[in-house]
């Protein structure tokens, strides 16, 4: 295994990744390594959003306008937060921020990729049953489809 030198951590939209954040933090002053952040706008979750906000049935100009806003507002989110963790957290280091459209899992390892990362840092929610059937794991399709070390945190006992 090659010395790890760059680690990619995914963050996505749930308070639990604030925690994510700190435990790898800890990996990244250990090993001394470069850090990057990931967060994926969902596209399933713009669409999901214009039909909960009823948008679902408009014209297309209009429902493709709407899922432009809600991209944009998903794309401020995920900015900020990257960059609440980069002023408060990772202060001492220089971060790559990285904020793409996609399935989470596609981007993240296309990420780690165009990046060259040697380790992922996921978190996982520990959904089981009926949940992980329905929503499924994105950090399992990480880890079974990475050509590199994938670190899992699991939020629950963080």
């Amino acid at each position: 295994m090659r010395k790890i030198q760059r680690i990619l951590i995914a963050i996505d939209d749930e308070p639990e990744s604030r925690k994510v954040a700190s435990a790898a933090l800890q990996l990244v002053e250990q090993l001394h390594a470069e850090v990057a952040l990931v967060s994926v706008v969902e596209q399933s979750v713009i669409m999901m959003n214009n039909d909960i906000m009823g948008m679902g049935g408009i014209g297309i100009n209009e429902n493709a306008s709407a899922e432009l806003q809600i991209e944009k507002s998903w794309k401020k989110n995920f900015e900020d937060k990257h960059k609440e963790l980069i002023d408060n957290m990772y202060v001492n280091y220089v971060v790559e921020s990285f904020i793409v459209e996609g399935l989470p899992e596609e981007e993240v390892l296309a990420i780690a990729s165009k990046w060259r990362a040697d380790l992922i840092v996921v978190g996982t929610h520990g959904r089981t049953g009926i949940d992980h059937f329905l929503i499924g794991s994105i950090s399992e399709k990480i880890i079974r489809h990475s050509h590199i070390p994938v670190f899992v945190i699991p939020t629950k006992f963080l």
